[in-house]
């Protein structure tokens, strides 16, 4: 995502920082949940080499989590959609994939894009309310304090609304929102760090990009990645902040982690592009590092092809964008659904299945 578009998000994320904190649910397996959809490429062993224990994903908040809305009835309905910034990728893909689920169930859809602006998205929230939709979807840019009387209008008018990430790490009901759906983040950085272990073995010293944007999403995002790569026995020795959301970004903040610590063996990016730029500042400082990734769009499954990533881990923006339209499709019909339904399940990507990506 650009940074505008990050720096629109922060008020309203930032809103609910409070709340970030993860919970326990019941058993699960490291596999993942089932989602119900098309079943991904079977995912790859980064390496020969074993992670140092068998770790359990039972302590993250989003186990247990339902993954699926009930069935919508197909039924002429007319769903809004509210685009934060439609010229990225893994927001193009959700969208897509909701305006054709939408075309499945009977109905049409208006899809309008922020570009990026808080503004402009308060604005078209209130154009599709004055058009007279039966719901809207919306990832949320706009301060609460700005969307608080349209959610309300919607309330009153038999409007629902269901977001995407509205308060990741937190599953529970937010006012205004019938429900919302997670692309399972924490699972992602679980996923992550699994492969980090695997391709560099016990004990191996790595360090972490972030996003220097103080929002839960990407606060949640670090936390959990130090979890998660202690968890499994990796030695986190440094982390530094990408000052925008860009490769470039993430390069300038590994070069200054490699040139203080020598011993670095891997970077974690928060996502692709941070992790890219960690491989080329490894390279131009003739660095032998791995590097891991986010996302596997586009961008990172090029950087997988090329051996500038070792793994990403693919997150299904399809998937988030159907079970966005099932969720409004219930909630407009009337029907009683979770306050957070997951998305398909990610997996690593290495070269050996690269290939095989649905995007």
């Amino acid at each position: 995502m650009s940074k505008q578009f990050l720096r629109c998000a922060l008020p309203v994320i930032a809103a609910t920082a409070g709340l970030l904190a993860a919970g326990c649910g019941s058993s699960d397996s490291t596999s993942g949940t089932t989602s119900g959809t098309a079943s991904a490429p079977a995912p790859a062993a980064a390496s020969t080499q074993a992670a140092s224990t068998e770790v359990s994903f039972e302590t993250s908040a989003e186990n247990g989590l339902p993954t699926s809305y009930p069935e919508p009835k197909p039924q002429d309905l007319t769903i809004g959609l509210l685009n934060p910034l439609g010229a990225t990728e893994v927001l193009r893909v959700e969208f897509d994939a909701a305006k054709k689920r939408v075309a499945e169930l009977g109905g049409k859809s208006i899809e309008l894009d922020n570009q990026g602006s808080a503004d402009k998205q308060v604005s078209q929230f209130e154009q599709l309310l004055n058009q007279h939709v039966d719901a809207i979807g919306i990832y949320p840019i706009a301060r609460p304090e700005l969307l608080a009387p349209l959610l309300k209008r919607a309330a009153k008018e038999g409007i629902p609304v269901v977001g995407s990430m509205v308060t990741p790490g937190v599953p529970k009901p937010v006012p205004g929102f019938a429900s919302q759906v997670w692309h399972q983040r924490d699972r992602l950085i679980y996923l992550q760090a699994k492969a980090a272990a695997e391709a560099l073995g016990p004990g191996a010293k790595v360090a972490t990009i972030g996003l220097a944007i103080p929002a839960p999403l990407w606060i949640f995002s670090e936390e959990r990645t130090k979890y998660w790569l202690e968890q499994f026995g990796l030695d986190v020795v440094a982390s530094a902040q990408s000052q925008n959301d860009t490769v470039e970004g993430g390069q300038e903040a590994a070069a200054g982690l490699l040139a203080k610590n020598p011993d670095i063996e891997g970077i974690i990016g928060y996502n692709d592009e941070g992790a890219i730029g960690g491989a080329l500042a490894a390279r131009a400082a003739g660095r032998d590092v791995q590097t891991f990734g986010i996302l596997a769009g586009t961008l990172g499954r090029g950087a997988i092809e090329n051996g500038r990533l070792t793994t990403s881990v693919f997150m299904d923006a399809a998937d988030d964008g159907r079970k966005l339209v099932d969720g409004l499709y219930d909630a407009a019909q009337g029907v009683k659904i979770p306050p957070v339904v997951l998305t398909g399940d990610p997996y690593i990507v290495t070269k050996d299945n690269v290939g095989d990506v649905q995007p």
